[in-house]
């Protein structure tokens, strides 16, 4: 490793975890996804400090180093400060809090391609066949207040909340088919679809995706409120459903966005129009004056050329590679190791905009 410009250090805390039997007190979501979200076996941390011991991470302090992870969640008790404060961090969701932050390099949620496989050569990728106008499905009750997650007014479940009241507000006045599904309870925003909303962690998770999946897919736009960080994976889902994804929250770290032109299908709300201003608010109003007719066909078709960028499927996903030619070529990444990855690195892919996406 000493002639390395950088290590990066994919270690699957969950596999070793797994090994070593110690996933009696996992919950069951978590066994479903394979991660830990708050917890490291004796095993994990040892290994971190392992790693952190050796004199290769010792010559740069930990600082050329990248760990590929699912969530960032560490406390200095499991994880060696120098790891956490000085290496860079490749995850889909950042749960550190504020001391203990340091690089990130964003990465996409993993989305199963099959199950949207249809989507762009079926019928649903039209307007005319998404016959609802805005999709929420999630918890309200987010209490985390996390670094790369923005400064925070309020906690995000007040900012959910306020989101969902206003948007049932707007969707009752334009008598316009909205759903908007709490999983904390069987009526609050639901009610008015007769949903009966489940729990993530007692919901059939078979059951619990394909109402979603379902949702999402007949939806032109899909709430996309912060909540115990910065990043969710009904994002990427939204994107996959050609549901154009509106986004309400400030620091969401955008992945790659070298090679993809969100600003082709993203609306995006500042959190403090939401939570300040809330009450007359017309979501509506806005997502039609953001995005008319014309420009959410051009946003679907955007994001059907975009998801091979944000997928991590063998055979036609670009994300993996996307991500090594993120770490090559950021710029803050390489003022931060102070010079350059590989000197014969190919030029970087072809960025996505509206036009190439077939506007």
């Amino acid at each position: 490793l000493r002639g390395a410009d950088v290590v990066i250090v994919a270690l699957w805390e969950y596999g070793l975890c797994a090994a070593a039997g110690r996933l009696d007190t996992a919950w069951a979501w978590e066994r479903e996804k394979g991660l830990l979200a708050w917890r490291l076996c004796p095993e994990a941390v040892r290994a971190y400090r392992a790693i952190a011991a050796t004199p290769r991470f010792a010559a740069q302090r930990g600082r050329d180093y990248v760990f590929l992870l699912d969530k960032v969640a560490y406390k200095t008790t499991d994880v060696p400060a120098l790891v956490l404060s000085n290496a860079v961090f490749a995850g889909v969701e950042e749960r550190r809090f504020d001391a203990e932050c340091s690089a990130l390099a964003p990465i996409p949620y993993y989305v199963d391609d099959a199950k949207w496989a249809f989507v762009a050569a079926s019928s649903l990728d039209t307007i005319e066949s998404k016959t609802t106008k805005v999709a929420y499905v999630g918890s309200v009750s987010s209490t985390w207040n996390m670094c790369w997650s923005g400064v925070f007014w309020e906690r995000p479940s007040v900012l959910r909340e306020k989101l969902l009241d206003a948007t049932a507000a707007s969707c009752a006045r334009r008598n316009a088919t909205c759903e908007l599904v709490n999983l904390d309870d069987d009526h609050g925003a639901a009610e008015h679809h007769h949903e009966k909303p489940s729990s993530r962690h007692n919901a059939s998770d078979v059951e619990r995706r394909t109402h979603v999946s379902a949702m999402l897919k007949r939806s032109q736009f899909c709430l996309v409120p912060r909540g115990d960080s910065a990043s969710t994976k009904r994002f990427f889902s939204a994107i996959f459903a050609l549901c154009v994804p509106v986004l309400v929250a400030d620091a969401f770290p955008l992945p790659f966005p070298h090679v993809v032109d969100y600003g082709a299908f993203v609306v995006r709300l500042a959190e403090t129009v939401v939570l300040r201003s809330s009450s007359e608010l017309d979501v509506l109003a806005v997502l039609e004056a953001a995005f008319p007719e014309a420009r959410l066909r051009r946003a679907q078709a955007a994001m059907a050329a975009a998801r091979k960028e944000l997928s991590f499927d063998a055979a036609t996903g670009r994300a993996t590679l996307n991500l090594l030619d993120h770490l090559a070529r950021d710029p803050d990444l390489q003022r931060r190791w102070g010079r350059g990855l590989v000197a014969g690195v190919p030029p970087p892919p072809r960025r996505l905009s509206s036009r190439s996406a077939g506007s």
